[in-house]
């Protein structure tokens, strides 16, 4: 029998060229390094950079009229929101103070225009801000279990 004198090439695992072991350890590290800068920086603002979102040929402040924040607040309990009614004005900044005056854990929510407080415990409450740019009716519910299906919803209008 005539030897054969060519050798296979094995590549098992100790048998890959050092640069294939340095690009995939890079790939890894840039992909871990990304991951937990979504996770953890990004949402909190962590790079530092604000970008600033009007042009600088805006109005100058001292001919811009001054909007003073409305300030509401709500009652909620089972399972009903104390008014169950509010209006606003749009472009006017709100600051809407949710209290839970029930037994059981609410929040506040007006889904369409992303809106909404914590889920507080009983006797809690959670202030937030917002300002309303848009025009029309809208319905804030709980969004807690069935909470909204009880009967625990209202209406914002937007003018």
């Amino acid at each position: 029998m005539e030897e054969n004198n060519t050798q296979e090439k094995s590549y098992g695992y100790a048998k890959r060229p050092l640069w294939q072991w340095i690009l995939l350890y890079a790939v890894i590290g840039i992909f871990l390094y990304g991951l937990i800068y979504y996770m953890f920086l990004a949402k909190k603002g962590g790079s530092g950079y604000s970008p600033q979102t009007s042009s600088p040929t805006s109005v100058p402040l001292a001919q811009s009229p001054a909007v003073s924040a409305r300030e509401i607040t709500i009652r909620g309990d089972e399972f009903k929101f104390d008014p169950a009614a509010i209006t606003v004005s749009a472009g006017q900044p709100v600051t809407l103070t949710f209290i839970n005056a029930g037994t059981y854990p609410h929040n506040f929510t007006v889904s369409d225009l992303n809106i909404s407080t914590r889920t507080i415990q009983p006797g809690e409450q959670d202030t937030i801000q917002f300002t309303p740019d848009k025009p029309g009716q809208f319905t804030y519910t709980c969004t807690v279990d069935t909470h909204a299906a009880s009967g625990m919803t209202g209406t914002l209008t937007v003018q």
